[in-house]
């Protein structure tokens, strides 16, 4: 009996993991979020596509601040979006259907 009831919760343990963890079809698409900072409007898009490549957009007040396009991976349930040429990396956390990095919440359109 204890060791059918331990069975039970290690599947049940098992599942609920699994089903915390963003897959690449949760993630695949574009993703737009905004937000304010000192007085100015963020307006960031990005595209995650199949091949684990990324293009993003971002603009400051409406005029275009930056474009990049790199590589992604997928550990769990974080993004890490790794542009082309530069060491530095952004991890985004999966949450709720949204990606979230440093408070700014994207929403996949």
């Amino acid at each position: 009996m204890k060791k059918a009831l331990a069975l039970i919760l290690l599947v049940v343990l098992c599942l609920s993991l699994a089903a915390c963890t963003a897959s690449k079809d949760d993630l695949v698409g574009t993703w737009r979020g905004s937000w304010e900072y000192e007085g100015n409007l963020f307006e960031r898009t990005f595209t995650l596509a199949e091949n684990g490549t990324y293009t993003s957009t971002l603009y400051k007040n409406g005029n275009l601040n930056k474009a990049e396009s790199g590589t992604y991976e997928i550990d769990g349930n974080t993004v890490e979006l790794h542009p082309t040429g530069e060491r530095n990396w952004t991890p985004f956390d999966y949450k709720g259907g949204k990606l979230i990095n440093n408070d700014h919440e994207f929403t996949k359109r």
